[in-house]
């Protein structure tokens, strides 16, 4: 499966790379399904900035992994997975939108 090692030599690089290249996929984030969408960082660490159904906009460490869906389910089982995240995500982000956690 597409679990992700990062060189330490450079591994900021190694993970823009891999967000580049997943970027608007469904990943599994240990059990749970997320859509990545982008990258974050701080003093401290480098963040995924992921969706998931229940948490909406949540950024995660990349110490964590990933692993990766799509060409692993069949195309089929991965576009209905893309489509039934798709109508429910809004109902995620509204919320987090409604407690003013986003804009």
């Amino acid at each position: 499966m597409g679990d992700v090692k990062w060189d330490r030599k450079d591994p900021k690089k190694e993970i823009v790379e891999f967000i580049e290249e997943h970027k608007g996929e469904l990943l599994l984030d240990f059990t749970t399904v997320v859509k990545l969408v982008g990258f974050f960082e701080d003093e401290n660490d480098y963040y995924y900035e992921c969706i998931s159904l229940n948490k909406g906009v949540y950024y995660k460490s990349c110490v964590g992994a990933f692993y990766t869906l799509k060409g692993v389910l069949p195309d089929k089982e991965y576009d209905y997975l893309v489509h039934f995240f798709g109508l429910n995500v809004d109902f995620a982000l509204q919320a987090q939108r409604n407690r003013g956690e986003i804009p």
